[in-house]
């Protein structure tokens, strides 16, 4: 279902980081298989990204066979994992 006057498809579940900002700090909440990490670690305005995960097994398995996904997200200098 849609909200009210944006289409189906259209509505953005991440907030993109301001681009004109410097130091911005990024929250992931989830994300074991790196595909919004590997969003976030694209822009130079982020100083630091804190990736919060449940399952240490899914992060394993996501960084050794979901390369495709992550990109090499994993290994970013900006970021540090908590599990």
């Amino acid at each position: 279902m849609a909200l009210p006057n944006k289409p189906a498809g259209e509505i953005k579940t991440v907030r993109e980081p301001e681009v004109e900002k410097r130091d911005v700090d990024v929250l992931i909440i989830g994300g074991g298989e790196g595909a919004i990490l590997r969003e976030v670690v694209k822009y130079n305005s982020v100083s630091s990204i804190t990736m919060v995960d449940i399952d240490q097994d899914l992060i394993n398995i996501s960084a050794n066979y979901l390369q495709n996904w992550h990109q090499g997200a994993f290994n970013d200098s900006r970021c540090k994992l908590i599990i």
